[in-house]
């Protein structure tokens, strides 16, 4: 508790440690909240922010350290625009499987499972590399369709087309 105390008395070396030695974790649950990584990491730098903004206010005969700073960074989840980029996400994700009538990240996983290097021959780059961002690097239809330089229609249809393909060829 000494080394928060310290933090709180604008100590900004304690504050580095607190942060190498929480952030994994906390990013482990954001991640499981927030399907886009970098979106997960944007949330977690965020909440950092905000614990080092509200260190006065942590109070340790309420509640634990870890689990305070787990509720600031779950309340980042539900802000603005982390829930709607999420939500997009999982929309978006939820429709493709459902016009597939698969789950695709299961299904690519597995199809990589047995065809290794082979994987994806078929596929042209670009949509080789929506299917390596989206489902093999967790990274939001938002985030890549905006490296892609595309539309998120365009984007899912190209993502429907590459599974299509994928489920069509052979080795």
């Amino acid at each position: 508790m000494m080394r928060f105390m310290s933090i709180q008395n604008d100590d900004r070396e304690a504050f580095l440690k607190l942060y190498h030695k929480y952030a994994p974790a906390i990013l482990g649950i954001l991640t499981r909240t927030i399907v886009d990584r970098e979106l997960a990491i944007e949330c977690l730098n965020r909440s950092f922010y905000k614990i080092w903004s509200g260190r006065l206010n942590y109070d340790p005969g309420k509640e634990r350290l870890f689990t305070w700073m787990v509720k600031i960074a779950m309340s980042c989840t539900n802000s603005e625009p982390f829930a709607q980029k999420n939500q997009s996400d999982n929309n978006l994700r939820e429709a493709i499987d459902l016009i597939l009538g698969t789950n695709i990240k299961t299904y690519l996983e597995l199809k990589y499972q047995t065809e290794g290097g082979n994987f994806g021959y078929c596929l042209d780059s670009t949509m080789m590399q929506a299917i390596n961002l989206i489902y093999f690097k967790s990274q939001g239809f938002v985030i890549t369709s905006e490296k892609l330089g595309m539309s998120l229609d365009e984007l899912k249809r190209i993502i429907i087309q590459a599974i299509r393909r994928l489920k069509t060829s052979t080795k």
